[in-house]
This record gives C-alpha cells, sequence and structure tokens, in this order.
C-alpha cells in the first residue's frame, strides 16, 4: 500500500482527508500565546480573521519537528507499506527539510523503506491538485518511483496567485519593507502574490484597488491555464462574497471551467490575513 500523508497547509480538513485515506499531520501556531491546531477547530474562521484584522493580535506559526515526521512516516513503513509526503512548499518552511531529515532517519532504522518527500512548490489548495495526481498514479497502480517522478512534474506546472486584504501580514512576517508598508495602505496598493520556481513568493503585478487586482487575477488564469486542466481551485480566507464574484468573473472568460471554490487554512492564514483571494490551476 502507499499512503499520502500531507501537513495542514494543503487546506484539508479531517472530514475530507478521512474520505480519500489520507493522514494529515497539523502545523499548530500560536495566538496570543495560545496554542492553536488547526485541526482540532478549536477557533471559528470568522473570528479567526477577526482577530487578524487587530494588529495587536501576535500570531505565530512554526514548523513540523523531524520527529514528528517520523512518527508519522514510521507508522506505515514499520508494516511494509510506502509513503509518499506532500510538503507545503521548500521555499515557504523549512519543515520540507525536516520531513527529508525524518526520511533519513527511517532510512536508518528501516533501511529497505519507501518514502518519497514531494516539493509542492504551492501552498493552501493548491496542494491539493497534486493530491489529486497523486491518488489518480495510485489507483493506476504505479509504483512509487514512478508516481514521484509524475508529482515532481506536476508540481512545477501548478500556478498560484493571489491578492490580499492588507499588507501588513506580510510586512510582519518580514516578506515586505516598512516603508512599502506604509505606502502600499496608503495609495491602497493591492499586489497580485505568486510563486516563482523555487516555490518562494514573488510579486507578479500591482494595482491599485481590489477591483483592478482581482481583474488582473483572472486576466493571470485565461492567459496561463493549461487547455486540460480540470478543475480551477479558489481560495479565500473570510471574504465569501468576494470569493464568490471572482468565481463569477472567471466563469465569464471561461464558461466551461470547473471551478472549486474552499477556504484556506487557519496556517496559512496566518500570513496572508483576512481577505484574501487566491487562485490555483495548472498551467500551459
Amino acid at each position: 500500500m502507499i499512503k499520502i500523508i500531507v501537513d495542514s497547509c494543503s487546506s484539508m480538513s479531517l472530514v475530507e482527508a478521512k474520505e480519500k485515506n489520507i493522514d494529515v499531520i497539523p502545523m499548530t501556531f500560536e495566538m496570543n500565546e495560545k496554542i492553536i491546531n488547526p485541526l482540532n477547530n478549536e477557533i471559528d474562521p470568522q473570528e479567526f480573521y477577526d482577530k487578524l484584522k487587530d494588529h495587536s493580535t501576535v500570531v505565530k506559526t512554526s514548523c513540523i519537528a523531524p520527529q514528528v515526521f517520523y512518527e508519522a512516516f514510521e507508522k506505515y513503513v514499520k508494516d511494509n507499506n510506502e509513503v509518499i509526503f506532500i510538503s507545503l512548499s521548500k521555499g515557504l518552511t523549512a519543515g520540507f527539510n525536516n520531513a527529508v531529515m525524518a526520511k533519513e532517519m527511517i532510512l536508518e532504522e528501516y533501511p529497505n523503506a519507501k518514502v518519497e518527500i514531494i516539493n509542492s512548490l504551492s501552498g493552501s489548495i493548491g496542494i491539493k491538485i497534486i493530491i489529486e495526481k497523486a491518488i489518480e498514479l495510485i489507483n493506476k497502480n504505479l509504483s512509487i518511483d514512478e508516481i514521484k517522478i509524475e508529482l515532481d512534474n506536476l508540481a512545477n506546472k501548478v500556478y498560484s496567485a493571489f491578492t490580499i486584504g492588507s499588507l501588513y501580514h506580510l510586512y510582519r512576517g518580514g516578506r515586505l519593507r516598512l516603508a512599502s508598508l506604509l505606502t502600499g495602505n496608503l495609495l491602497r496598493i493591492k499586489p497580485i502574490i505568486t510563486t516563482n520556481s523555487e516555490g518562494k513568493l514573488e510579486k507578479k503585478e500591482t494595482h491599485l484597488g481590489s477591483n483592478k487586482a482581482i481583474s488582473g487575477m483572472v486576466d493571470l488564469v485565461v492567459e496561463n491555464i493549461d487547455n486540460n486542466c480540470k478543475n480551477i481551485y479558489v481560495g479565500y480566507t473570510n471574504n465569501l462574497e468576494d470569493a464568490k464574484k471572482f468565481v463569477s468573473k472567471i466563469k465569464e472568460r471561461l464558461p466551461e471551467a470547473n471551478i472549486i471554490l474552499e477556504i484556506i487554512d487557519e496556517t496559512m492564514g496566518c500570513h496572508c490575513g483576512p481577505n484574501t483571494i487566491a487562485v490555483f490551476f495548472v498551467k500551459k
């Protein structure tokens, strides 16, 4: 058996994970000194994002420790099962390297074990594109080595883009200078952020106001989507109505598109903040 494991930055609920027979490792975060497990529904999403609007709220994220990965992998390899772990982009978390370290620990204890670590080069709902492909390939009875090649190739074709409600959270995470924060907020500048070939965040475009940023996002979808792409995933934080409008704008340009609308997990939400809209799809 090949077991798929992901972390909670895949925006996958426990209900969905159970349906797909996937294990989810929680990536906890700290809010005002309280440790929160995003899988335990400890805080209502609306309440969570309302708290983030208050800049006095202190949130801290941390990556998953090697020992946690080791225990998650060992649960299956000790019974001769194989493991595929699909990680949040290596460019966004040190957790990827911790997973690799755990794999090395597993191989010391179980030399014949098969554990593959996939760098998604994405985050949140973008990881689900790779998860769906992994399930498809397992159902086709491909070997874990063949699946690894296919998933690595797919990761390079997953397009991720998002626009945010405030530049503050990127600044707080060390991704924006204070001068840019003040100027951007004053001018209502709304950047469109994408992930580059290394899975790191980079500014793709800058727009004045949310409506123009949303239109820019639609243009990126139309210009870059692969003709054979089956699903477009749209993610949001606390702004469902805005996300629905974004979906409608995509539909106007791509009427045959199958668009899946989902909420972004809280751990990723710590970084992007309230009023975020994101889109994920397979590019040309």
